[in-house]
């Protein structure tokens, strides 16, 4: 047998030992192709549950909506209502000029990508309780189903971010006083990499939970700590409670403080906020991006690992229904 192969015996007659047959396995990375390939095509993939005494029109309807066109709506739609709503707030303003206008922009801007982000993903895992269960008693690593998932997400999430960046710094004016000039180069990079992060997190919130109803209920509270936690609308260092420590270390585990942080930082907004005190994620150096990029790096390792954790101890337990 080949090293990159990997095999499993079916014993037909355990008292015959030439009744045990070898099966070859594809290899780690052949294997890590073919799941991943299979979960950028679900993403595309007209499937959708039948109703009972659904008209077969309605189901034709809903399979092109909600199954074929539901991440074109995403990657699509919502960088055109993103830019729409971050001109609605600035009303002509310069980003990164008026203090209102800017921070609103910002938020809106990080919560419409995330919401697309994390909705690519949002009940991947949960749909896909039996067949994880299924794979993994065939072999398949918790690991390798999670990594998959996020591998098979990163083209959409990409194009969610990339095309956000560009229509926004296309229909928005930018200030010229900036850290880095070059504004889509780094909105490109930074939305692109905070659409990732926000993909990892659905990823993270679908293993939670079994049912996609239960997963709504879990998402619904998570994107409401996603806004708050993000350091735009309050300044999280300037609380004056005891739950302030509790509130800064939640918030280091949102991509959104990290995302929105490092914009901020980028466009030194922190000059336009004397009264307020945004610690380390909006001082307007270079030192303060890279940690920034760090943090959103990290959330993505730190939610990968929980999703697997999570589908290495539930997914072989579904099909016994415990």
């Amino acid at each position: 047998m080949p090293n990159d192969a990997t095999r499993t015996q079916i014993v037909s007659n355990p008292s015959s030992s030439s009744s045990v047959q070898w099966v070859r396995l594809p290899s780690v990375s052949g294997l890590m192709r073919t799941l991943a390939r299979r979960e950028l095509r679900r993403v595309f993939s007209g499937w959708v549950p039948t109703k009972p005494g659904e008209p077969r029109l309605l189901h034709q309807i809903r399979k092109w909506c909600f199954g074929y066109l539901k991440a074109v709506w995403i990657m699509l739609g919502f960088p055109l209502v993103a830019v729409i709503l971050a001109n609605a707030v600035l009303r002509g303003q310069t980003l990164g000029v008026a203090v209102v206008g800017s921070n609103a922009a910002l938020l809106v801007v990080l919560t419409v990508v995330g919401y697309g982000g994390i909705g690519l993903t949002a009940a991947s895992v949960t749909d896909d309780w039996k067949i994880l269960g299924r794979e993994s008693l065939w072999g398949v690593k918790a690991w390798q189903h999670i990594l998959s998932k996020f591998v098979g997400i990163l083209p959409p999430a990409t194009v969610l971010g990339l095309l956000t960046a560009g229509l926004f710094v296309s229909s928005v004016k930018m200030s010229e006083d900036s850290l880095f000039e070059n504004n889509l180069v780094f909105c490109s990079i930074l939305l692109t990499v905070y659409s990732w992060a926000c993909a990892a997190l659905g990823l993270a919130v679908s293993s939670l939970v079994r049912g996609t109803r239960s997963t709504i209920f879990v998402l619904m509270s998570v994107l409401s700590m996603f806004v708050l936690l993000s350091g735009v609308p309050i300044a999280l260092d300037d609380l004056d409670d005891p739950m302030r420590g509790v509130l800064l270390v939640a918030s280091m585990f949102m991509p959104s403080r990290w995302a929105g942080g490092a914009w901020a930082a980028q466009i030194e907004l922190e000059k336009l906020n004397p009264l307020d005190s945004h610690g380390f994620p909006w001082i307007s150096n270079w030192g303060t991006l890279a940690l920034d990029a760090t943090g959103l790096v990290a959330c993505i390792a730190l939610y990968i690992a929980i999703a697997t954790v999570l589908v290495k101890l539930c997914a072989p337990k579904i099909l016994l229904n415990r």
